[in-house]
């Protein structure tokens, strides 16, 4: 609640308006509030009022009962676990926990900040953690409504150690005993190795070092088998496990498919794993946890129990791998493993162990413009079109130039500015644009190049031509959702395929970039976000600031025009 009200305050600049109307909603309709709101709301409330006042509303609270609510709720009442005296372990402790969380942002603002340990020359906390890998629980930490996910801390620090490595190299040396150790367990699951691999490769490992590990992440060790569709024999589960409905469903028959076995031999081989670790276990009720409908891979909230099933097929699928032979069927054409393929599913990284928001472009200064203009009669309206083009940076630029643009641009209460560039032939161009703009909303478009860069043959008819190609955004890393990652990242936004040859552009490893033959700069397409996704302009408006931008200058047969 207090993060919410510190938004709307921040929006409206007046916390104290804010303040009212809550608590004028609270009275006018009896919300019931759990005791951590109304602390949170006390806290904000605080800020308020006189010192006097906050310091008499806290003891008149201590007073009462709530001063025992400490021992109830949390890691409980006071135990010797909480009396930590080594700095390193604590530190290393609290790390760990959070690795662990629930919630992937806390996972991923963690992971994400290792790199900063070796900026700070903190080596040995690294080291130290590392060793942590198989703690399943903090006990300092430890509530009884809380179990710490700790295969999914091995796994988060292992990805945040692989991308620390990326950026700072060499400097992880001291690391390496630690995961060539891990590297060598067999109770280590195929995905946790990739990233370990990923960790030494980016240290600086001599390829001889590494080949067993490479061998044994990148190749199938019983090759791949070829089906002609038919279904597998059916085999009944033996062990008697169940598990979540969504699991059953999709992930299990997809491992079994991975190796053209039976849905039960599948099941039998997770519940093994799931055994191994906790011999008790008979069915995922042993588990915390609740069995939840229509649970998503990319929910950005992970149950126990839901952590547990997931490693555990990360598990099984290790060791059917070293059994079975991946089946590849007849008609698929794919020359990657299928059993790859069906790793990366699960793998939230890149191939050398960036993510997703790694590959973003420092947030320019024309990104925080505002487009919108003054509001007539609660009617939104653009700023006139020579201001976009300078709000946008773009000066100076003669009129027989070629400038490609494709811009995003969304506004906080919901209005969608996009600007998009198209061909059309020089010849009574003005007449033909000011046809267009009188046309209907849903006739008001401008076609551009399809996912594969060409364009459609079969598209509707339109008085221009497409000069944009705008890739499709796939879902690649648990970031690609986070808001200063931005969607478009992975894919940005070029010219046509034929374009790109005729120009005889060349771009850089990013696709950020393109230049001519002459190693001159001809077009930049830039993806950014900014922190916390939303941005204040000088004018006091808040527009989300995702945004491509393309510009370029070339002489041609064709003039771009924008409207």
């Amino acid at each position: 609640m207090s993060r919410e009200i510190k938004q709307l305050s921040d929006l409206c600049g007046d916390e104290s308006f804010v303040l009212n109307h809550v608590l004028d909603t609270i009275s006018t309709e009896r919300l019931e509030l759990n005791g951590e709101q109304w602390l949170q709301l006390a806290t904000v409330l605080s800020h308020q009022t006189s010192h006097s006042a906050s310091r008499d509303a806290l003891e008149n609270f201590l007073s009462g009962p709530a001063a025992g609510l400490a021992d109830q709720i949390g890691e409980g009442a006071y135990k010797p676990d909480f009396k930590i005296s080594d700095e390193r372990e604590l530190l290393v402790g609290i790390i760990w926990h959070l690795l662990g969380d629930d919630d992937a942002y806390i996972k991923w603002s963690i992971a994400r900040a290792l790199p900063l340990f070796v900026s700070l020359g903190l080596i040995d906390d690294l080291n130290a953690l590392l060793a942590q890998f198989d703690r399943r629980e903090v006990p300092a930490l430890k509530t009884e409504s809380y179990n710490l996910s700790f295969q999914n801390s091995q796994q988060w620090l292992l990805m945040g150690l692989a991308r620390a490595a990326l950026i700072h190299g060499a400097k992880l040396a001291p690391l390496k005993p630690r995961l060539f150790q891990l590297a060598a367990r067999n109770d280590v699951h195929i995905l946790n190795k990739r990233h370990i691999l990923r960790c030494l490769r980016n240290i600086g490992c001599e390829a001889a070092d590494i080949a067993n590990l490479a061998q044994e992440v990148e190749v199938d060790p019983k090759g791949i088998a070829v089906v002609k569709g038919s279904w597998p024999k059916h085999v009944p589960a033996k062990s008697g496990f169940s598990f979540d409905y969504e699991f059953n469903k999709s992930e299990i028959s997809h491992l079994a498919r991975v190796f053209h076995i039976s849905d039960g031999q599948c099941v039998d081989a997770i519940a093994h794993e799931i055994q191994r670790i906790w011999p008790s276990a008979t069915n995922m009720d042993a588990f915390p946890g609740h069995d939840r409908y229509r649970k998503e891979r990319t929910d950005r909230y992970e149950y126990y129990r839901e952590h547990v099933q997931k490693h555990a097929l990360l598990s099984a699928a290790t060791t059917l791998r070293q059994s079975h032979p991946v089946a590849r069927q007849s008609y698929d054409e794919d020359p990657a493993s299928p059993f790859e393929l069906w790793l990366n599913d699960y793998d939230v990284t890149f191939k050398d162990g960036s993510w997703l928001s790694d590959h973003k472009d420092q947030e320019p200064e024309v990104c925080g413009r505002s487009l919108l203009g003054p509001r007539v009669k609660n009617v939104e309206s653009l700023i006139p079109t020579p201001v976009i083009f300078e709000s946008l940076g773009i000066l100076n630029i003669a009129e027989s130039a070629m400038l490609p643009i494709y811009g995003q641009w969304k506004s906080p209460d919901g209005v969608y500015v996009r600007i998009e560039t198209a061909l059309g032939k020089p010849r009574g161009i003005v007449g033909l644009c000011q046809k267009f703009v009188r046309r209907a909303d849903h006739d008001l478009w401008l076609p551009l190049f399809l996912h594969d860069g060409f364009d459609d043959p079969y598209r509707q008819a339109s008085p221009f031509e497409p000069v944009v190609w705008v890739l499709e955004n796939y879902s690649i890393g648990v970031d690609s959702r986070e808001k200063i990652a931005t969607d478009g990242v992975a894919s940005r936004p070029r010219l046509g395929v034929k374009l790109l040859k005729a120009f005889g552009l060349i771009p850089d490893k990013d696709f950020r970039e393109w230049i001519t033959s002459h190693n001159e700069l001809a077009m930049r397409s830039q993806v950014w976000g900014g922190d916390g996704y939303l941005t204040r302009t000088t004018t006091g408006a808040v527009i989300e600031t995702k945004m491509v931008r393309f510009y370029g200058r070339r002489k041609t047969g064709w003039t771009g025009h924008y409207l």
